[in-house]
Formats: C-alpha cells, structure tokens, sequence
C-alpha cells in the first residue's frame, strides 16, 4: 500500500476550468499548467488558480524547449509567432535584449544563444532567472494581487471548513529551463541550467527529463547504454529537488514488456537519489508504478494526455470513446456496445456492477440499458468542412457527450489511484490478470494486449524486487 501519492490533472483551456471544480475536486491532487496557457489569458489563470484550485498544489511548465523546434510550430496560420507565445518570448528575453526589438527577433536571439554550443554565462543567468519569475508571478505578478488575499480572508472567515486549509498562492516547486534530449548534447546545457536555477532561486527546483523515444530505445537496443546511464547520473548528481520525466510520445499501452522494463529501470535509477519523481504523461501502468517502484505522481490531461509527442502532430478525427475500468482502456463505442450485448446487461444493476458504476453513469443508465448507454456516450452531430478542395462531411460527438464521457472518465481516474494507494504489488497484479480471464473472451486482443504486457512487466519488477531484498 501507498500513501502520499499525487494524482496530477493538467490544465487544458480556460474551458475546461468547470472540470477541476465541484464534485471533481476530489478527482486529483495537484494541477500542471503549461507556460503559454498563462501567457494566452493570464487573468484568467490568476483567478482559476487563486480561487477554483485553493486548495490545491499546481506547477507551471515553462515548455522552453519551443525554442528548439522549427517556428512553423509555435505560428499561426499567416505565419506569425501565435500571441500566447509571443508574450511567453518577450517574458524570457527580459535583460537578453532590447524589449523595444520585435518578437522575431526576440525568437531568433534566443534560439541563437540557446544552440551555442556552450551556452554563454551571462545569458544562462538571465535566461534561468527570467523563466523562473515567469512561473512564480503567477499570481504575485497580478496588478492586484491583494484582492486574492482578501478572497482568501473572506472565505476562511465564512466557511469554517476553510480555515485550517493551506492556500496555494505560489507554484509547489519552480521547474528549471530546460530542453529537449533528441541528442545527447543537450543534457549538459540542462544540467548547467539547474545548477544556476538553485543559485539563483531560494525556491524548491525540480529537472525536467525531456527524452527522445528513439533515443530511449537506442539506450538499450543498439549499445548507446553508456551514454544513457552517463546521462542519469549527471541528473542524479545535480541539486535539484526532484525530477519531472516525460518521455516523447510513449503510450504505454503499445509497449511490449521489455521496453517497460527498462522504461521501469530508468525511473527507479532516478529514485536512488530519494527525490520525488513525477510523471508528466501516464496512464494505468505508470499509476501502477507509484506502487512498484516509488514514483511519487502521474499526470494527464482531461480524458486525453495519458501519452504526447514533444512537438505536435496532426490526429486524427476524435471518435466517440468510453473509458472502461477494467481494461484500462478508452474503448470505442461499438466494441462497447458489442460487450454490453455479449455480457447479456439487461438491467442498470447489471450494468453498474460489470461495467461502470460512477456518479454519471448511475445519473444516466436506466432501465433501456443499451439505449441509455448510447444517448448519453454516443450521441453525434453532423459537421462539414473543407479539406483541400473538398468538401467533407462527418459526425463529431456532441458538447453534452463529449463533457459526461469527460466527467465519466475522471471518475475512474479517481477509482484507479485510490485502488493502487490501497493494494500491494501482488494484488494489482492478480487483479490484472483477473480482469484478463474474465473479459478476453468477449473483446479482441488488441483491446487486452496492454493487459498482458503490464502484467509481464509488473512481475518482472516483483520478482527484481524479492532478489534484491534477498541480498
């Protein structure tokens, strides 16, 4: 069993606010905020941070491996820098150039110093210091930031259940500049900026391991484990108060066994040092490695995020999904359907019992279990659009639908950190494998594969352990 576990929900758009509030409070410990999401609408940051998560830890991410990428990236469609990041630019620039230069040239300067081969003193100074203002001023920096603190007055005076709450005004930690490790040159560059965020910052100073997936698999694929383990300790020797690990686009539920070994290995090296570990994208595995290993908290995004490419990549068109517990798996809506009919649900006690029984599943499935299952989860509406010279017609799930599958969704988030904080390593795998038996007769294997590879990788992780403790 586990205690002190945080369960990380990442801010998405000032829209989504309604989802971190009310009965969801208790869906999650902690909130991520990306840096540009503060610089697109930073009011309205201010005020959801100060009021809708006051009791609540949060950190910003201040996403400064943009400066990396190629600019089609962080542009809009006429090609200009986007707005949000041209604030995000002229924040960090501060000292390194003139604020009356353009935001272009603001860009190139920056992304100029940045690819130096050593970065120079004086910029890395101004640059750590400037990112890091950048995060703590969340709130501070406000016009008014003495309205917040009459907020809080006035709410702990009214509401006895306030009074004793620690309120939340500044980030849990600051987290240092850093940048993306698709080559091996970067890790130098990030562990010079680390050292000078602790000098100068009195505030706690967490790394963040951004890590190319092919330069992951290289590590213990093609012989690069040197340079990989060379890597881990440099970030293990640092004086950073912890960790934030992201790796480029690994969904755990398309990794076989062995590549979570590792991935799994890499993370308790990590630990060695007694710092805190956070992962910034994860799914059920990655909440199963609070328990294995020690990491200390897993993030994702609202009902999405559980795995993301460091730069954007186009999707696909969103399809209508369902979250199912058991499978711990966003399923589309005609395998659901095919698996409400195989297991013969005819009653929503049924369906409550084998299928889901969260508050907006129990508001909304009655008697006409297929029917309801399908108005409230597979409701679309028709949408046409131009792609290239063609008109296109298809059918996107509705607002209502999209927000209870949104809603049912954090609900079973909630349920999964709660089971893992309760249960030994034995038991969630006996629980996995339970829910393979019971449930691979009536879907196909790539929606129970992910089941069969964690299992695998959880028993590996067991069996390391019983060996080490018998040392």
């Amino acid at each position: 069993m586990t205690n002190n576990i945080k369960h990380i929900l990442r801010y998405g758009t000032n829209a989504d606010q309604k989802y971190f509030s009310g009965d969801f409070e208790s869906c999650y410990d902690m909130v991520a905020i990306n840096a540009n999401m503060i610089a697109s609408s930073p009011d309205a940051l201010a005020l959801f941070v100060g009021k809708q998560t006051i009791n609540k830890p949060f950190f910003v991410d201040p996403i400064t491996h943009l400066f990396q990428h190629s600019q089609s990236y962080i542009s809009g469609a006429n090609g200009n820098i986007k707005k949000s990041i041209d604030n995000l630019i002229s924040k960090y620039a501060i000292g390194i150039i003139s604020e009356d230069a353009n935001t272009q040239d603001k860009y190139d300067l920056l992304k100029k110093e940045i690819k130096k081969t050593k970065l120079e003193d004086n910029f890395v100074s101004k640059f750590a210091k400037n990112v890091l203002d950048y995060q703590e001023n969340l709130i501070n920096g406000k016009k008014n930031p003495g309205d917040y603190k009459k907020y809080v007055a006035f709410a702990k005076a009214e509401d006895p259940l306030m009074a004793d709450l620690e309120i939340h005004q500044d980030p849990d930690f600051l987290v240092a500049p850093y940048f993306y490790i698709d080559e091996y040159l970067w890790v130098d560059k990030n562990i010079e900026l680390i050292e000078i965020s602790k000098k100068v910052s009195n505030k706690k100073i967490y790394a963040q391991i951004v890590l190319s997936k092919r330069l992951f698999e290289r590590s213990y694929l093609s012989g690069e484990g040197n340079q990989f383990e060379e890597m881990i300790k440099k970030y293990k020797e640092t004086s950073s108060d912890g960790f934030l690990v992201w790796l480029d686009g690994y969904s755990e539920h398309e990794q076989v066994s062995s590549s979570l070994n590792e991935y799994s290995k890499f993370l308790k090296e990590l630990k060695t040092q007694g710092k805190p570990v956070y992962l910034l994208y994860g799914g059920y595995f990655s909440i199963c490695l609070i328990n294995a290993i020690s990491v200390n908290a897993v993030s994702h995004g609202l009902e999405y995020g559980e795995s993301r490419e460091v730069v954007p990549v186009g999707g696909g068109i969103p399809t209508a999904k369902f979250y199912f517990l058991p499978l711990h798996k966003r399923m589309i809506l005609k395998d659901m359907l095919a698996l409400i009919i195989d297991l013969k649900i005819n009653s929503k006690e049924d369906f409550f019992e084998k299928i889901c029984d969260c508050p907006t599943c129990k508001e909304s499935i009655g008697s006409d279990v297929l029917k309801d299952f399908q108005s409230t989860y597979g409701i679309t509406k028709p949408s046409t659009f131009k792609r290239g010279k063609t008109l296109v017609t298809m059918s996107f799930s509705t607002t209502e639908t999209k927000s209870k599958s949104l809603k049912h969704y954090l609900y079973n988030k909630r349920k999964e950190f709660e089971q893992v904080s309760k249960e030994n390593l034995k038991q969630i795998i006996d629980k996995l494998n339970n829910d393979i038996e019971a449930y691979k007769s009536f879907v196909s294997l790539d929606n129970y594969q992910h089941l069969l590879e964690w299992e695998e990788s959880l028993k590996n992780i067991s069996s390391n352990s019983e060996q080490e403790t018998a040392k």
